[in-house]
């Protein structure tokens, strides 16, 4: 919406969103000049459609062939956005300002990223450090490429076995790693890791924390939500 319309819905929640189905044939321009012509509506029956939805929607192999059979019907899924009444746009420098930086972002480009923050920034002359601050940022978006990388193979693993889990696969290396040569040598080879440290103490004692709670029962609802 921002990007194309410089628009946002700011009151986007599930009960301001609806998806129906339509077809378009039915609004193609010719039997919209015949519905005026004539005065009858138009009908799509896009109501009939979703309730078949609703009707198969505990059933997941149902469900798939009720959405291939609304396909093949010439049916297009449309989302629908209710209550406009909180709403957003930009003047012209901030839309340039958020397109650039959202560019910069999607591309993983760090660098560019925090130079847009730095020289678009209300008080750049304030700045210190500000190449410091770009290298940061880069460092930071190679960490995200990393992280995007992994999900995507645990994505695709898991089409192959639904049970993988790559995070749970690495934490007996990380234990090898940080026991290998006693503590104070796993701390000082932590920190001899290209990039930022912490990252690494912290994913290690999340990960942790993750089996400990996976182990005890009472927690196990709760851990779904990780």
């Amino acid at each position: 919406m921002l990007i194309l319309d410089n628009f946002i819905h700011a009151d986007l929640h599930p009960g301001n969103m609806l998806i129906k189905f339509y077809k378009p044939s039915v609004y193609h321009r010719f039997r919209r000049l015949l519905a005026r012509l004539t005065g009858r509506p138009l009908i799509d029956h896009s109501a009939a459609a979703v309730q078949r939805l609703l009707d198969s929607q505990h059933d997941a192999v149902l469900l798939e062939r009720e959405l291939r059979l609304l396909e093949e019907e010439g049916y297009q899924p449309q989302v629908i956005f209710l209550d406009a009444g909180l709403v957003t746009t930009l003047n012209t420098t901030n839309r340039l300002n958020f397109l650039d930086l959202f560019r910069a972002i999607a591309e993983f480009d760090g660098y560019r990223a925090g130079t847009l923050m730095i020289e678009r920034c209300r008080t750049p002359e304030l700045v210190v450090e500000g190449e410091v601050f770009a290298l940061k940022m880069e460092h930071l978006g190679d960490f995200v490429n990393v992280v995007i990388s992994v999900l995507l193979l645990e994505g695709i693993g898991r089409q192959l076995d639904p049970e993988l889990d790559l995070l749970k696969s690495a934490l007996p290396i990380l234990r090898e790693f940080g026991t290998r040569d006693g503590p104070r040598k796993a701390l000082k080879n932590m920190k001899e890791i290209p990039g930022q440290s912490g990252w690494w103490l912290r994913m290690w004692a999340l990960l942790e924390a993750r089996e400990w709670l996976r182990e005890n029962r009472r927690e196990y609802e709760w851990m779904q939500l990780w």
